[in-house]
């Protein structure tokens, strides 16, 4: 009886040290997410494995309440602009001779630090390290944090870790860690906090830039589109070419893209209301069959898709980020090409003047 005492006693202070660490981390989001702005500025690095060179970026995360944006720009909540710069290469081996890496890697931009506790599955402390910051010692605890990073069509399908550095008393979060694949790790180290400050022009022209994007490319109007032939979900091979004489829009959208969902919807109510007057729509994604399968269902979307695993479409019709929509003739010519959510009216007027010249 008093073993099983002891071991339940164990386990309770098991589970309350992890609580303990996942309120730290709770109540250091908290911390960020009550303050009127904040600027994170840091470098982050990583060693290029089996190699004398490192790579080194510089990262800055600002961010803002609704009462510090112009009215315009604001939403709900808090708003938040990373960005990273001036990625170099430098050689920490004064003496190798070893070729520079010319690999690509993949630079992350600084975590955001309001959203720290945002689908967070279990956090442990796995140590104390003290941490430099404008020539003042910190003790930082170690935390290491496990998120759930599954889509929500995907329900527990993919989880990541990363190491935060918080200082328990100022709950600043100095340092993070995180898993790379060809690096192994970055390591984020934070130069310069600034707090309640006004926020950068800087800030206020991302937001306008991200609430305002380019909406439309008129350089590809006129153009010629390009011959793609993909397979559908079922493996049946369309090509482009082969719809010629018929309207046809095509909607980029990837699962992992919030707007595609009504982007996708509005290509959906297109297609439906214009069928019988001879307009074809097909989606066009880089997921995977099953991937695809689950995002539209998850939706309730019936669009039919077109798989583009190895980009080819993307690349032939220049598409760099989704959603992007793009109507073309009957002649094969493109009329339009949207990128981001595009207005209704807008599309539906395209889609109706062309329409009207096949008659």
């Amino acid at each position: 009886m008093l073993k099983r005492y002891l071991v339940l006693l164990s386990f309770a202070a098991a589970v309350a040290h992890g609580q303990s660490r996942v309120d730290l981390l709770r109540r250091a989001s908290n911390y960020y997410n009550d303050q009127g702005s904040f600027d994170v500025k840091g470098v982050t690095t990583a060693k290029a494995p089996g190699t004398s060179w490192q790579f080194t970026y510089d990262f800055e995360t600002e961010a803002a309440q609704p009462r510090f944006i112009p009215v315009g720009l604001r939403r709900n909540s808090m708003q938040a602009v990373m960005s990273t710069s001036n990625l170099r290469t430098t050689r920490v081996v004064a003496d190798a001779t070893d070729p520079r890496p010319d690999r690509r890697i993949f630079i992350r931009p600084f975590v955001s630090l309001e959203k720290l506790a945002n689908r967070l599955l279990d956090a442990q402390r796995i140590g104390v390290e003290t941490v430099t910051y404008q020539g003042r010692n910190y003790q930082c605890e170690i935390v290491d944090a496990t998120y759930d990073t599954s889509p929500d069509f995907k329900p527990n399908s993919a989880t990541f870790h990363r190491k935060i550095y918080i200082d328990p008393e100022t709950l600043w979060v100095l340092k993070i860690t995180e898993p790379e694949p060809y690096v192994g790790e970055w390591t984020l180290t934070v130069t310069s906090l600034t707090f309640d400050q006004p926020p950068s022009e800087g800030l206020i022209q991302s937001l306008d830039r991200f609430q305002n994007p380019r909406t439309t490319r008129p350089e590809w109007k006129g153009r010629e589109a390009p011959d793609i032939a993909l397979n559908d979900l079922s493996g049946n091979r369309v090509r482009l070419a082969e719809l010629r004489g018929h309207a046809v829009l095509l909607d980029f959208w990837g699962s992992y893209c919030a707007p595609c969902k009504r982007a996708t919807a509005l290509s959906e109510q297109l297609a439906a209301a214009y069928r019988d007057a001879g307009l074809i729509v097909w989606g066009v994604t880089q997921d995977t069959v099953d991937d695809a399968r689950l995002w539209l269902n998850f939706n309730h979307l019936t669009l039919p898709a077109l798989l583009d695993r190895d980009g080819a479409a993307y690349r032939a019709f220049e598409v760099e980020g989704v959603p992007v929509a793009i109507l073309i003739d009957g002649q094969g010519k493109v009329v339009k090409y949207w990128e981001g959510e595009e207005a209704k009216s807008d599309v539906q007027t395209a889609v109706e003047q062309v329409l009207q010249r096949r008659k």
